[in-house]
């Protein structure tokens, strides 16, 4: 069937383009021997299993990433040459919450900036409010929702941001925010609402800054993996280029090519995944070493 015969059937006769069951009935569709079907079903089943498998490979490192971050952001287990206790620090002392504005008379279309607001970007500017990596917190609405940003911002008066001390790292400060429970600080009895004193004078177990710039490091080499948007996109397009060869009428199931294209894909996914389990277990072995 194509959308030709599709769009012709659609517009004989009708004042809104429509198609019934039986001007379905008599539409034309290319139909190979059963033989060729079988064949044609089985390529496209075993590349939807080879993405189910890959989807859950991916499922599985993110959880051994969300494992090794939480006992590393704890200090439950330590990177090699690291040693000592961590202090006990207010949040107030390796950081300064700062108010939103108003994004009222500074909004530009295209502008340079993003206005930033507890959902997200809603908007663009060409001001910022600050420049340097920060921790972006609602203060009223969504306040258990922690934001990490490295460019130039704008935040509406409903979110806050933080100016990081030299002497802490910003992402690492994210990350102790998205471990907080935040809905327990909450300070009114209808809308959610935080106050900056309140944030501030949360107490949490820190390391020395090199440290927690090891951890993130760390954490983020081994537990994303780059190659996953490469994987999914390369598998995806390959996914569509057989759909699009077998449905297409007068182009033929071919086994030997189908069988190199398979075997592409499979080279290209296998490498990669090759490479992934490899720096799991360099990774797994040398926090092992560190405990």
């Amino acid at each position: 069937m194509d959308s030709d015969s599709i769009q012709k059937v659609q517009l004989q006769g009708l004042a809104q383009p429509g198609i019934n069951g039986n001007e379905y009935a008599q539409l034309p569709i290319p139909r190979p021997p059963l033989s060729e079907q079988r064949a044609i079903a089985e390529a496209l089943g075993n590349v939807d299993a080879l993405l189910g498998a890959l989807d859950r490979l991916i499922a599985k490192k993110r959880d051994l990433k969300q494992a090794a971050m939480q006992q590393l952001l704890t200090g439950q287990t330590r990177l090699p040459s690291f040693h000592g206790e961590w202090g006990v620090k207010r949040l107030g002392d390796v950081l300064k919450v700062r108010h939103g504005r108003s994004q009222r008379h500074i909004v530009a279309q295209g502008g340079r900036y993003p206005i930033l607001a507890t959902s997200g970007e809603i908007g663009r500017t060409n001001y910022y409010l600050y420049d340097k990596p920060s921790v972006l917190i609602g203060r009223k609405g969504t306040i258990d929702s922690p934001q990490y940003v490295e460019t130039p911002f704008w935040t509406i008066d409903a979110l806050f941001f933080k100016e990081i001390a030299s002497d802490a790292s910003a992402k690492f400060i994210f990350y102790k925010f998205t471990s907080i429970n935040w809905r327990s600080y909450n300070e009114a009895s209808g809308v959610p609402s935080l106050n900056a004193s309140t944030i501030e004078s949360i107490e949490v177990r820190l390391p020395k800054r090199d440290e927690q710039v090891s951890i993130i490091m760390t954490s983020e080499y081994h537990g994303y993996y780059p190659g996953k948007r490469i994987i999914l996109g390369f598998s995806g397009r390959a996914r569509t280029k057989l759909h699009r060869k077998l449905r297409i009428r007068g182009t033929r199931f071919r086994p030997a090519s189908m069988r190199r294209e398979g075997n592409a894909l499979l080279g290209f996914i296998g490498n990669h995944t090759s490479s992934m389990v490899s720096r799991s277990r360099v990774t797994q072995a040398s926090i092992g070493r560190g405990k």
